[in-house]
C-alpha cells in the first residue's frame, strides 16, 4: 500500500481529486501464498488529466488478479477493523481474502475478510468471525468494486435483488 499511497500523493499534487482515487490491497491466505496484490484505480475518469483508458473501477478496469470474487459487480465482505495504521492480527492474516482499502480523503485503513456473491454466505462467515472473537464484525456490500453505502444499495436493488437481503438484515 505504501507505493500506491506515493502514487496517490503525486496525483493529488497534479490536481486529481481525492474522491477519484481508490487503493486496495488483497492478500491471500498464508496457507496459499505470502504474496498480496495491490491495485490502484480510479472511481471516475472525467476529471483526470490524462487521455486514453485508465483503470476505472466499474468501467475500464482489468484487475491484475482476475477470477477473484472481488472483481464481480456485486460482492460482500466482512469488515473487522478500521485503523490509522497497519492492522496486525495474525488470526486475520490466515483467513481468506483479507483486503485493505484506502482513499486519500479518509485517514483510516479499512480491513475486510472474505468475499461472497450471496448475502447469506456473508452472514454465515460473519457469524463465524464473531465466534472467533472478531467483535464488531459487519457486512459491507461492494458494487462494481467500490464500497457502497445504503443509498447506493437502495438504488441498485433492481439490478441486484440480493441486496434486499442486505437491507433487511
Amino acid at each position: 500500500m505504501q507505493h500506491a499511497e506515493k502514487v496517490s500523493a503525486y496525483l493529488l499534487k497534479k490536481g486529481v481529486s481525492s474522491e477519484a482515487i481508490y487503493m486496495r490491497g488483497i492478500g491471500k491466505p498464508a496457507s496459499q501464498s505470502k504474496s498480496a496484490v495491490v491495485e490502484f484505480a480510479f472511481k471516475g475518469a472525467a476529471e483526470l488529466p490524462v487521455k486514453g483508458k485508465v483503470p476505472v473501477i466499474g468501467d475500464y478496469y482489468n484487475s491484475v488478479a482476475p477470477g477473484l470474487t472481488t472483481n464481480k459487480d456485486l460482492f460482500y465482505k466482512i469488515q473487522v477493523a478500521s485503523s490509522k495504521g497497519e492492522y496486525a492480527n495474525p488470526q486475520a492474516a490466515s483467513l481468506p481474502d483479507i483486503m485493505t482499502e484506502k482513499t486519500p480523503h479518509f485517514e483510516f485503513y479499512r480491513y475486510t475478510l472474505g468475499a461472497f456473491e450471496r448475502h447469506a454466505d456473508a452472514v454465515q462467515f460473519k457469524n463465524q468471525l464473531l465466534a472467533k472473537g472478531f467483535s464488531g464484525a459487519f457486512i459491507v456490500p461492494f458494487l462494481n468494486g467500490v464500497r457502497a453505502d445504503k443509498n447506493k444499495v437502495k438504488q441498485a436493488i433492481s439490478l441486484f435483488p440480493d441486496l434486499q437481503n442486505y437491507l433487511g438484515q
